[in-house]
């Protein structure tokens, strides 16, 4: 089509300009080749209409593909943004905290899990099960102090074994960057880590459930 991809855009454009005139020149013969039919021919003049056709498709050819060059070539273009839940490079585990308001029962039910005792660690199956008990949760790689000093805690207090009173229970996950911002627990869940390490950073009774506006209650 007389585009070549070392030629400058201002090059392809002439091409493209040769290839119009072209076309307008012969879409004039053809015309009066129709206008002629008794003298030039019905078989000439389809003859001079495939050409045609042909002609026109050569062209749209050569113009997606000086389209598709200019997109692709280097000048004006730019790298993808990388889209992600953080601000850290792929690949890099990045420590999060997740923060769930869960019934006591629920709690009291995880075998390993101690009410009496932070620092310790929980499997994947307990972190799950409280995510699908929870009615307030919240995930953050930011620090989370602003979104406890609202809340109404009951320091030491005995978290009963068989209640409705609602726990507040903040989970560190050494790697879960693509569970911040999630608002829905089959993301969270979805989106844990396999090789991520669960301990449990806070565990408290709460008073009541004020304070908890920036949680995602379900």
């Amino acid at each position: 089509c007389g585009i070549n991809q070392r030629a400058s855009k201002g090059e392809d454009q002439t091409a493209i300009d040769q290839w119009m005139t072209f076309i307008s020149d012969n879409t004039e013969i053809l015309y009066s080749g129709y206008l002629r039919e008794g003298n030039m021919g019905l078989d000439n003049v389809v003859k001079w209409i495939v050409a045609g056709a042909l002609i026109l498709v050569g062209l749209y050819a050569c113009l997606k593909f000086l389209d598709n060059y200019q997109q692709t070539s280097g000048t004006g273009s730019s790298a993808p943004r990388r889209s992600s839940g953080s601000s850290s490079p792929p690949g890099e585990p990045v420590s999060v905290s997740l923060c769930l308001v869960v019934p006591s029962h629920v709690v009291s039910g995880a075998r390993e899990i101690n009410p009496g005792q932070t620092g310790q660690r929980i499997y994947r199956d307990t972190i799950e099960r409280l995510i699908d008990n929870a009615s307030y949760f919240l995930c953050t790689e930011h620090g989370v102090s602003s979104y406890e000093e609202g809340l109404s805690f009951l320091p030491g207090a005995e978290i009963p074994l068989d209640n409705q009173r609602e726990v507040y229970v903040r989970i560190e996950i050494s790697d879960g960057k693509e569970m911040v911002g999630k608002s829905i627990p089959y993301a969270l869940k979805s989106n844990l880590e396999p090789e991520a390490i669960f301990t449990i950073r806070k565990i408290s009774l709460l008073e009541d459930l004020s304070g908890l506006d920036t949680f995602h209650r379900i």
